[in-house]
């Protein structure tokens, strides 16, 4: 792995973000932290434990599946310190319903910040758009420690070691798509950001099919990912539903999940 970029940051230097994931300034301290952080000790917030009752036939809503279109693209690496986020150009889309919306970023977080009927796991990936009225939607995809999965060899390659701060640009195309399953179900929720200022009113999609990714890779994540995870929030009252998701927004067809 390459020398971090930009170098600005020893996991003991203050955080300029005024907020953390772990210590003093950890999530359970996030609404205390700044007004504008209200929010983050409200209801209706993210992420939450998603039942799998009644997923192996997922049932289907009118309009379209949900989809992704992801040409090859050069990608740069940027990190707050906190969060490690992909921005890939040309820009990948999303498809909900006909509607197309612009994913801005990849984060990265380890461990996954969701878990299904009270399963943990050790990485997630959330595309980050943005939808009708600007209304936010992240889509999730969990990864569990199994097989090797070549999607991810790329991207280990090149990520900086260490909590750091900056911007790198990836040699090379990473493979956006070859993260992304063909079809499986897709559990929808009303949620929020899982980081200050934890905005309420975002629509979170999580696949509901587990990717895996080797011990040896999931070390050198966690080598070159700080540990970004929110804690798990209460689910209350909130409904769940499930989409079909496709990574051909044109199709319709399912898999059952995988726990």
């Amino acid at each position: 792995m390459p020398d971090a970029p930009g170098a600005q940051a020893a996991a003991d230097q203050a955080d300029p973000l005024g907020w953390s994931y772990q210590g003093q300034r950890g999530p359970d301290q996030w609404a205390k932290l700044s007004p504008e952080w209200a929010a983050c000790a409200e209801s209706g917030q993210s992420p939450i434990d998603l039942p799998l009752d009644g997923l192996a036939a997922p049932a289907t809503e009118p309009g379209l599946a949900i989809g992704l279109e992801l040409p090859p693209a050069a990608v740069t690496l940027r990190t707050n310190g906190e969060v490690v986020s992909l921005f890939a150009s040309p820009t990948p889309t999303l498809v909900l319903d006909g509607s197309r919306s612009a994913i801005e970023r990849v984060e990265i977080h380890v461990p996954a910040e969701h878990s299904l009927s009270g399963a943990t796991f050790d990485a997630e990936l959330v595309f980050v758009a943005q939808g009708a009225g600007g209304r936010p939607i992240l889509l999730s995809f969990l990864y569990r420690t199994g097989a090797p999965n070549p999607a991810f060899d790329p991207l280990l390659a090149e990520l900086p070691q260490g909590r750091v701060s900056g911007e790198l640009a990836l040699k090379g195309q990473i493979p956006l798509s070859g993260f992304v399953p063909a079809s499986a179900p897709l559990i929808t929720y009303d949620g929020s950001l899982s980081a200050p200022p934890c905005t309420t009113g975002v629509l979170r999609l999580v696949i509901a099919q587990v990717g895996e990714l080797s011990a040896e890779q999931l070390t050198a994540l966690r080598q070159a990912v700080p540990r970004s995870a929110r804690p798990a929030v209460p689910r209350g009252e909130r409904g769940i539903t499930v989409r079909p998701f496709s990574s051909n927004p044109g199709a319709t067809t399912t898999t059952p999940p995988a726990p």
